[in-house]
């Protein structure tokens, strides 16, 4: 595989602080990324040519049974209107089907980033057409921060990118995680019900401990001294 990186984000409805600390990551270390967007904000109406948007679509009322007026349709079309020119697209929580999927290209979707498959699994990963929708590509990601907080033995930055796995170098980051710096899953649920305080929200932000935003900045650091490069999901050479 290519030395591309592929550094993709999860909106999740972060505040406008949150995203702004966000850009001014990307920006400063002059990154190129692609950001699955959740809901309209001016801060993202500043033209960004390194920064690609994709669409984050949320199906969860749907399937817990708290929204029965909306369709899985509905929900695409409408977060597709906030983002019209997204060919991106990877859902909250990862949910999916081939009911789903199938009308993906209809709306100019042309890669779904819904599969996680974790760089240590063994496997050979590689895109492929998407069993129900030939016309979109599906490219499995490899890390993902909440999953990586989630387990007790973490491997190394450099596994990440070390010739240990065949794969796509896929991340995917939430801002929400790399404002925080979130060390462990506690710091980020005791600072959940000021998700939309920005000034309270600045009291949880991890400053002791090795967190996400720490891991982040050496992935960047590490990748950028061996000569890898950083691309948006559009860019790819995947066919």
């Amino acid at each position: 595989m290519s030395r591309n990186i592929f550094l993709t984000f999860d909106m999740d409805w972060a505040i406008d602080g949150v995203l702004e600390d966000f850009l001014s990551i990307i920006e400063n270390n002059r990154l190129k990324g692609t950001l699955n967007v959740t809901n309209r904000t001016e801060v993202l109406g500043k033209k960004n040519d390194n920064l690609e948007l994709g669409i984050h679509p949320n199906y969860n009322r749907l399937l817990m049974g708290d929204n029965i007026e909306e369709s899985y349709i509905n929900i695409l079309e409408n977060i597709k209107k906030i983002v019209p020119e997204a060919v991106t697209l990877r859902s909250h929580a990862l949910s999916s089907s081939s009911i789903i999927v199938s009308k993906y290209d209809e709306l100019g979707i042309q890669y779904d980033l819904n599969t996680l498959i974790p760089a240590y699994s063994g496997l050979n990963i590689r895109p492929y057409k998407a069993p129900a929708n030939p016309n979109v590509l599906v490219l499995p990601f490899i890390f993902e921060d909440d999953i990586y907080l989630s387990h007790k033995e973490r491997r190394t930055l450099e596994f990440f990118l070390s010739d240990e796995f065949t794969a796509p170098r896929i991340f995917n980051f939430h801002p929400i995680h790399l404002f925080l710096n979130t060390d462990q899953l506690a710091t980020y649920e005791n600072a959940r019900p000021y998700f939309k305080d920005y000034k309270m929200l600045k009291t949880f932000v991890n400053k002791k401990n090795y967190g996400i935003r720490d891991f982040f900045l050496d992935l960047v650091s590490i990748a950028k001294s061996s000569g890898w490069k950083f691309k948006k999901i559009c860019e790819g050479e995947w066919k």
